[in-house]
């Protein structure tokens, strides 16, 4: 997948966390959203895409290093709170913002792809 498809497949909810997944369970095995448990932490939240951008131990490395890029380019995103951030990421239309936060959701979907591949060997 492109970088670019991979933000907007977030964007547009059409991606496969399990928030999503779930929801195409025949509906005897189909769990309520809370259910839907990210399987890449020990946080035994929702996988969602909040959780997946803000959350996710999986990514850490990742986001750490994108928050530190956006504190670079706009200095007042230290000062947001993570929902704050979130929201801003994204629908933020500034291009360098959004460079940079879809190289950051790329790699993020590139680990979990790659995490799922492993997990089946």
């Amino acid at each position: 997948m492109s970088l670019r498809s991979d933000f907007a497949r977030l964007r547009l909810s059409a991606h496969k966390l399990h928030i999503e997944t779930g929801r195409y369970v025949d509906a005897a095995n189909r769990k309520d959203p809370s259910g839907r448990i990210c399987s890449f932490c020990t946080s035994n939240i929702c996988e969602d895409e909040y959780h997946f951008v803000m959350k996710c131990e999986l990514y850490d490395d990742y986001r750490q290093n994108m928050i530190h890029n956006m504190c670079d380019l706009f200095p007042n995103f230290n000062q947001y709170n993570d929902n704050q951030r979130f929201i801003w990421l994204m629908s933020n239309l500034n291009c360098d913002v959004i460079s940079e936060f879809t190289k950051y959701v790329h790699s993020c979907f590139v680990r979990r792809k790659e995490s799922v591949e492993l997990s089946f060997i």
